[in-house]
């Protein structure tokens, strides 16, 4: 069944048929939203703890770098809330916007993991920062969330037309790109830092 096909199907539905299948898609929306802020959020805490105990020469693992991130994750839990409203609003202006503040956001998850700064401090810092070197991050930031949204459209696709296994490897496929990215960012921030 195509979009087009069920959009036609919901339209020739009674308003209060409409209504009730709104209702009933608001607690999977908000449970699928949230599975994705907790993933991300475990994902970006664990990857960047990661590599910086591999950075200081620690026998580590990920089960070992999630719990030395768990007393960040509330910190961590705010900044990305922070962070997902000030997008939301650059996106309700224009597309540009929205990048651009997530590109001037994206140092503020390995700048509070790593150098234990306040929220605020961090988004400060990964505003001047990854301003201050656009040459550096820009190309990296774009190719990652390029390809992640070229991962997220597949996967929506894909899961209307095949089996669930093929989305679950394209929303693996987009978590390695995530993770990739972050080592690249905080290597980077390591390297300014010094």
């Amino acid at each position: 069944m195509s979009r087009s096909e069920l959009r036609a199907i919901v339209a020739a539905m009674p308003k209060e048929q409409q209504i009730a299948i709104a209702e009933a898609t608001i607690p999977l929306v908000t449970a699928t939203a949230g599975s994705f802020l907790i993933s991300n959020l475990l994902l970006t805490a664990g990857v960047i703890t990661l590599v910086q105990q591999v950075s200081n020469q620690q026998a580590t693992s990920a089960i070992r770098a999630l719990g030395a991130s768990v007393h960040i994750l509330p910190k961590l839990l705010i900044l990305f809330i922070i962070s997902t409203f000030v997008i939301l609003i650059g996106l309700s202006f224009y597309f540009l916007p929205g990048i651009f503040l997530t590109y001037a956001l994206v140092l503020s998850p390995a700048i509070l993991i790593s150098s234990q700064k306040g929220i605020i401090d961090s988004i400060i810092m990964s505003w001047k920062i990854a301003l201050a070197n656009i040459k550096i991050i820009l190309p990296a930031f774009l190719f990652a969330i390029s390809v992640e949204f070229l991962l997220y459209a597949l996967t929506i696709e894909m899961a209307m037309r095949s089996s669930i296994v093929v989305s679950i490897l394209l929303v693996g496929a987009g978590n390695l790109i995530t993770a990739y990215f972050l080592v690249y960012l905080f290597r980077f921030y390591m390297l300014v830092k010094q």
